[in-house]
């Protein structure tokens, strides 16, 4: 026991200086200040831009334009016209389906 004792002495004044030690060190403050966002302009949502479905007049025109007494040019042309009326009345469709109005056709007299 008498031999533990100086033993003891030491250690406990190597460990209260290394508390001490320890406590006596500038330590970084525990709040990390958060840098404040800068507002950001809000964008505007921008509507969906609809496909325009070619009307019938301008149909009757680029077949009209592509028909010079070719007839496969012709068939070529009249392909084209029933393809494209196809996309429109599908579009037409998927319009009605999302509950839109689909845009009118003007009757050409």
């Amino acid at each position: 026991m008498k031999d533990l004792a100086p033993f003891l002495l030491i250690l406990g004044a190597l460990a209260s200086f290394v508390l001490l030690y320890i406590s006596s060190r500038k330590k970084p403050s525990r709040k990390i200040q958060k840098r404040k966002k800068l507002p950001q302009p809000r964008k505007k949502p921008t509507p969906d831009k609809k496909p325009e479905a070619p009307s019938v007049a301008t149909m009757k025109q680029e077949i009209s334009q592509l028909v010079e007494n070719d007839p496969d040019k012709v068939v070529q042309g009249i392909r084209m016209w029933l393809n494209e009326e196809k996309l429109a009345a599908l579009s037409n469709k998927l319009l009605a389906a999302k509950g839109e109005k689909p845009p009118t056709k003007k009757k050409t007299p």
